[in-house]
C-alpha cells in the first residue's frame, strides 16, 4: 500500500494550537480554569481526529475528517 499524503490541515492544526494554548493563559483568572479547560479540550480532540485522519486513507480518512468537523461545530 502506498504511503498516504500528509494533510495540510495537519500542520495548520499544529500552528493553531501553538497560538491558542499560550493565549489561554491570558484569560482573566476567574475564567481561566473553566473556559480554557473546555477550549483546550475541544482543540486537542480536534487535533486527535486530524491525527487519525492523517494516518488513514479513503473512507476511513473521510470518517475522521467528518468527526474533526463535528468537534469544531
Amino acid at each position: 500500500m502506498p504511503p498516504t499524503k500528509e494533510l495540510v490541515i495537519f500542520t495548520q492544526t499544529y500552528d493553531l494550537l501553538s497560538w491558542l494554548l499560550p493565549q489561554c493563559e491570558r484569560f482573566p483568572k476567574s475564567q481561566r480554569f473553566v473556559i480554557t479547560q473546555r477550549l483546550q479540550g475541544a482543540a486537542l480532540n480536534f487535533q486527535e481526529e486530524v491525527f487519525e485522519a492523517n494516518a488513514r486513507s479513503g473512507a476511513q480518512r473521510l470518517q475522521h475528517l467528518q468527526a474533526a468537523d463535528a468537534q469544531l461545530n
